[in-house]
C-alpha cells in the first residue's frame, strides 16, 4: 500500500509534467545583496525549484527576462541544467532540483528599485488558477539603497517542501532572518504573471492562513468545500521594515501537491503560548520547549530545527518515547539568552517533523517567535505610498526626544500605554518630548487634521 501511494505521487507529477513541455518551475525568489556599504553594485540571484521528470526544459533560456528595475535593458539568462555547478537534484524520486543564476549590476543612484524575472511557463495542472499552462512564471523583489547600510534580502531559514497529505492540516514555514535586524512581516499575496498583472482567476483556498509574524503557512487542505488531490499555487511576500520605513520585500512563489498519502503527521508541544507562539527569555535565563510527533502509519519520524539563533545559544536533541504502545518522537529544544543576542526583534525558530513510510514523506512545521527583550513586535500601519517612503521615527529605544522626519503641517502626537491609557499628547513638529515618561513599552500615534498617518510601538528607557 505504501509503495502504491508513493507511485501515485509520482504519477501525479508525471501527468503534470507531460501536459505541457514547458511546465517545470515549482517555486522561486529573487535575492539581492549590496556588495558593500556605499556601493551601488548589487549581486542579484534568481533561485528556482524545478521539475526533472518527463521534461527536457531547463531553467533559463531564450524565453526569460530579468529586469533590473532601473530602466536599463532587461537580459535573458542562460539555460542551467545538470552539467552546471548551479544545478542540484535535491529529490531524485520526486524529480525536484534547485537552480540559480547570479549576476552583478551597478545602479546609477541610491534609490528604490523593483527587480523582476519572468519565464514561460508554470506547471500545467494547477487547480486554483485558469490556464496555468499558458501563464508565465513571475518573481519580483523590491529594495532601497540606504546610505550607511548594506542592503541584503531576507534569508529563508528552511527549504520549501512540496508534498502534503489531504487528511490533515498542512503547515509549512516561510520564516526568514535579516542580517540588518530589520523587522520582518509576512503576507499572502496574489500570484502574478507579469508586472502588476495577476494570474487569471486565482482562487485562494478558504482556510489558507499565514501568520504575519512567524511566517507559518497553514491550510486544512480544503478547496471549494472538499479535499482534492492535485496541485495548488500560493504566493507570499516577506517585508523588511526599519521602524515604520519599508526597506524591501521578497515575493516567493510556491506550488504544493496534495496527495492521498496514508501519512497524517501530528505535532504538539508542552507550551501554552499565544497565536504567535511567543517565548520570552530574559538575559541569563534558559528555556526548554518539548515537541511530540506521532503517526501510526509512519515507520520513521525525524526532526530538524532551523533558526537565526546563534548556535551557541540553541541545542536540540531527539529521542523515542512510547505511550500506550504508540511510538512518539520527542524533540527537546534548549535556548539560552546572553547579552550578545539581545535585540527587540524576535528570533524565529522552526521545528520541522518528517514523517516517513517506506519512500513516502510529509512534513509538519511549528514556528516560535523567541524574544530576548520583553517586547512584542507589531505590524506597522499601512501608509500611503508617499508617506511610507518619507516618514521615519528614531531612535527606538528612546531616552528623551523621539525624532520624527517627513511630516508637514499641523500634527498631534499621542503616547499611550499597552492598555490604551493616554500618557502624553503634544503638538508635533519634528520630535516628541518623552523625558517625563516612565520607562516601558508604548504606542505612539501621529495624527493630522483628518487621520492617523503613523502608529508604531516604541521602547522608553
Amino acid at each position: 500500500m505504501h509503495r502504491f501511494i508513493r507511485l501515485s505521487i509520482l504519477l501525479l507529477i508525471t501527468v503534470f509534467a507531460m501536459q505541457a513541455e514547458a511546465t517545470h518551475l515549482r517555486s522561486g525568489q529573487i535575492i539581492i545583496n549590496q556588495l558593500t556599504i556605499g556601493s551601488r553594485t548589487c549581486r542579484i540571484t534568481v533561485s528556482v525549484y524545478t521539475n526533472t521528470i518527463n521534461t527536457s526544459v531547463l531553467f533559463g533560456g531564450t524565453e526569460t527576462l530579468l529586469d533590473f528595475g532601473d530602466g536599463t535593458t532587461p537580459i535573458t539568462i542562460p539555460e542551467i541544467g545538470p552539467d552546471n555547478a548551479n544545478y542540484k537534484v535535491i529529490d531524485p524520486v520526486l524529480g525536484i532540483a534547485t537552480a540559480f543564476y547570479t549576476i552583478e549590476h551597478t545602479y546609477a543612484t541610491s534609490e528604490s528599485y523593483h527587480v523582476s524575472y519572468s519565464e514561460n511557463n508554470r506547471n500545467g495542472s494547477i487547480l486554483n488558477i485558469d490556464h496555468p499552462e499558458d501563464t508565465p512564471f513571475f518573481l519580483e523583489s523590491f529594495f532601497r539603497l540606504v546610505p550607511g547600510k548594506r542592503y541584503e534580502s531576507p534569508e529563508f531559514l528552511a527549504e520549501p517542501f512540496f508534498i502534503a497529505a489531504i487528511q490533515e492540516t498542512f503547515s509549512y514555514s516561510l520564516a526568514a532572518k535579516d542580517t540588518n535586524d530589520y523587522s520582518l512581516f509576512y503576507k499572502l499575496s496574489v500570484p502574478k504573471k507579469g508586472w502588476n498583472i495577476p494570474v487569471d482567476n486565482f482562487r485562494a483556498p478558504e482556510s489558507l492562513k499565514l501568520n504575519s509574524l512567524t511566517g507559518l503557512l497553514t491550510w486544512d487542505c480544503i478547496f471549494n468545500g472538499t479535499s482534492t488531490v492535485g496541485e495548488y499555487l500560493f504566493s507570499t511576500t516577506v517585508y523588511q521594515y526599519d521602524n515604520t520605513s519599508l526597506i524591501g520585500y521578497t515575493a516567493r512563489d510556491v506550488q504544493v501537491i496534495l496527495t492521498d498519502s496514508e501519512l497524517t503527521g501530528r505535532v504538539s508541544d508542552n507550551a501554552e503560548l499565544n497565536e504567535n507562539n511567543r517565548v520570552y527569555i530574559p538575559e541569563g535565563k534558559t528555556k526548554s520547549i518539548r515537541l511530540f510527533a506521532e503517526d501510526d502509519k509512519a515507520t520513521e519520524i525525524l526532526f530538524s530545527v532551523y533558526s537565526a539563533f546563534e548556535k551557541s545559544n540553541l541545542e536540540f536533541t531527539t529521542y523515542d518515547s512510547v505511550r500506550a504502545e504508540q511510538k512518539i518522537k520527542v524533540c527537546l529544544i534548549k535556548l539560552n539568552s546572553t547579552n550578545e543576542i539581545l535585540r527587540n526583534n524576535p528570533y524565529i525558530i522552526i521545528a520541522r517533523a518528517y514523517f516517513k513510510n517506506d519512500d513516502d514523506t510529509i512534513v509538519k512545521d511549528v514556528a516560535y517567535s523567541i524574544y530576548t527583550r520583553d517586547v512584542e513586535l507589531s505590524e506597522p500601519v499601512v501608509l500611503s505610498t508617499e508617506e511610507k517612503n518619507v516618514i521615519s521615527i528614531y531612535p527606538n529605544p528612546v531616552r528623551d526626544f523621539l525624532k520624527i522626519d517627513g511630516i508637514t503641517g499641523t500634527n498631534v502626537g499621542i503616547v499611550t500605554d499597552q492598555q490604551g491609557k493616554a500618557i502624553a499628547e503634544q503638538n508635533v513638529h519634528d520630535s516628541i518630548d518623552l523625558r517625563s515618561v516612565s520607562p516601558g513599552l508604548y504606542i505612539v500615534e501621529i495624527k493630522n487634521a483628518s487621520r492617523t498617518i503613523l502608529r508604531t510601538k516604541i521602547i522608553k528607557y
